[in-house]
């Protein structure tokens, strides 16, 4: 029965902890159409870093956390960010951190590159959401000239929100989706430890 009940509680919570990448390898000549393309920075720093042999950082940040997400720091120690510079079309290519604010649904995406020879990259960038509380979260790296690159994303309240993280595009792109923890009724504990529940489960499924 125990078994039963833990398949149920993940079978209702399981949309809220699923993520599809917005990074996907194969989708043609790189391009950038517009400058806040969410595949724009990230491609585009990966495409630096190869050009110049050098490496690269890019964040794709997702908010399903149903509030709205400001910008409240920022410190990168080594590295720079992406620039109209960095790419041969005339477009405002604009890939560092945007102060604006990041509604829920929508996706926020910044990306850097190594500023100098043998260079790595180090930083980190912190949020704020707008809940009753004020909640913040950090995103971090440190990719040194050699070794793996080493992400980090400082946990929130698991009471409030869960989040997933996936890493892509060898390993340059880390994305990160905060949700909102979605709470079972108080009464859904006592319907499901009931034995009629218990019956006409097992009678459904058999």
């Amino acid at each position: 029965m125990l078994l039963i009940v833990i398949m149920i509680i993940l079978l209702l919570s399981s949309r809220f902890t699923y993520s599809t990448p917005l990074i996907e390898r194969d989708i043609g000549p790189f391009y950038c159409d517009d400058e806040t393309n969410i595949k724009c920075c990230p491609f585009l720093a990966h495409r630096v870093a190869s050009q110049y042999h050098s490496r690269a950082a890019s964040f794709i940040l997702i908010n399903n956390s149903g509030y709205n997400m400001t910008l409240s720091n920022v410190n990168i120690e080594d590295g720079r960010w992406v620039t109209s510079k960095d790419y041969d079309k005339s477009i405002n290519v604009k890939c560092d951190p945007s102060n604006g604010t990041i509604v829920p649904g929508q996706s926020e995406v910044f990306a850097s590159v190594t500023s100098h020879f043998l260079g790595g990259l180090k930083g980190y960038v912190s949020f704020t959401i707008h809940d009753k509380i004020s909640s913040n979260f950090t995103i971090s790296w440190d990719v040194g000239t050699l070794r793996s690159p080493k992400y980090f994303f400082n946990e929130l309240s698991k009471k409030k929100y869960t989040y997933v993280n996936e890493i892509a595009l060898d390993n340059t792109v880390f994305q990160v989706t905060v949700y909102k923890l979605q709470k079972l009724p108080f009464w859904f504990t006592f319907v499901i430890l009931s034995p009629r529940f218990y019956m006409i489960f097992v009678k459904f499924v058999l």
